[in-house]
């Protein structure tokens, strides 16, 4: 029996990808998504951790709040696409139905992108959220790890997309 071409080495290892930064993702939701550091004249050191679901909330400036939805929701879609490069890898892989190879490029591309925008969301909230009283006191809020998780994974996500043909 011949091999069948779409169940090729390449095909399994690009899904294998896919699955990895998946996880990522899920893993980036689930952990610390923003780390909040104060400094004084005193001394420093790590307040608080932030997860995403928490920058939402009513205790934040009205700016953060917003940018903070925006990293909420831009999570959420990255975590949707990264399902949706599976799903096509899969199609692809078993040959149930036909794929375009246009669809992966898209699905990559929009997946990339938004991880990106994902993680400059989170800068965007760590700059509207920082306070600073001078030499005294400040407060700066920054990405965690959750942050970059989400965002490597996009981003892996996207490009195995794009290449698994």
């Amino acid at each position: 029996m011949a091999k069948s071409k779409k169940m090729s080495m390449t095909n399994i290892i690009w899904t294998a990808v896919l699955a990895v930064a998946l996880i990522l993702v899920i893993v980036g939701i689930c952990v610390d998504y923003v780390s909040v550091t104060g400094s004084s004249i005193f001394g420093g050191g790590t307040l608080s951790n932030v997860g995403l679901f928490d920058m939402t909330g009513s205790n934040q400036p009205d700016a953060a709040a917003t940018w903070g939805t925006l990293s909420v929701v831009t999570a959420i879609i990255t975590i949707v696409l990264c399902v949706a490069g599976i799903a096509i890898a899969l199609l692809k892989m078993f040959g149930s139905v036909k794929i375009s190879s246009l669809v992966s490029l898209i699905v990559g591309v929009i997946t990339a992108v938004v991880a990106v925008l994902a993680i400059v969301c989170v800068f965007v909230y760590g700059s509207q959220y920082s306070a600073s009283l001078g030499e005294l006191a400040s407060i700066t809020a920054s990405p965690a790890i959750g942050a970059w998780l989400v965002a490597i994974g996009g981003v892996v996500s996207g490009v195995a997309c794009i290449l698994n043909k």
